[in-house]
């Protein structure tokens, strides 16, 4: 015959307190007994569990409870105008300490306030041209044919001055 060793119940889920552990003497055995079971000054009014709140989305903000708050549209958009400007800021500041060139950046007001770095220009808008760059081009074409034609002429007038003799005597 079987007996049991040792009487009553070994406990369970829904017997477990995490109250009595704060209790208890070897409370340090407890995975999370400074989360669920804090003890002492240093976890008076502090927000233990601050990493599992929602996060604010964009237009919204916190309240010191924790609760998500709408904020009025234009006044997140010129928050996250002075963010972005900021954001800017420092990057041309750690560049420069660096030692490296500063971004190229282009404010694009029309479709957003959003800003557009050099290097999204090459990839984000590769067909677009300016006509300030069409220009360029056709001035360029312009001086190359321009030297073509000199080329031209020179060896023209090179090759012909060859056969003839400057000196105004026949050879006889």
């Amino acid at each position: 015959m079987a007996q049991r060793k040792r009487g009553g119940t070994r406990g369970g889920r829904d017997q477990f307190k995490w109250d009595d552990v704060k209790g208890d003497a070897s409370r340090q055995s407890y995975l999370g007994n400074s989360i669920m079971a804090p003890t002492g000054k240093w976890a008076e009014g502090k927000d233990l569990l601050w990493y599992t709140r929602a996060q604010p989305k964009q237009g919204e903000e916190t309240a010191k409870d924790g609760a998500v708050i709408k904020a009025d549209p234009d006044q997140a958009a010129a928050i996250e105008a002075e963010r972005q400007r900021q954001r800017e800021e420092d990057e041309d500041l750690i560049n420069a300490q660096l030692g490296l060139p500063p971004v190229k950046r282009m404010k694009i007001s029309s479709v957003t306030d959003a800003t557009i770095t050099a290097p999204s220009l090459l990839y984000g808008l590769k067909g677009s041209k300016s006509k300030k760059s069409k220009k360029e081009k056709k001035e360029k074409k312009e001086k190359k044919e321009k030297k073509e034609k000199k080329e031209k002429k020179r060896r023209r007038y090179s090759s012909a001055s060859e056969g003839s003799d400057d000196s105004g005597r026949c050879e006889v």
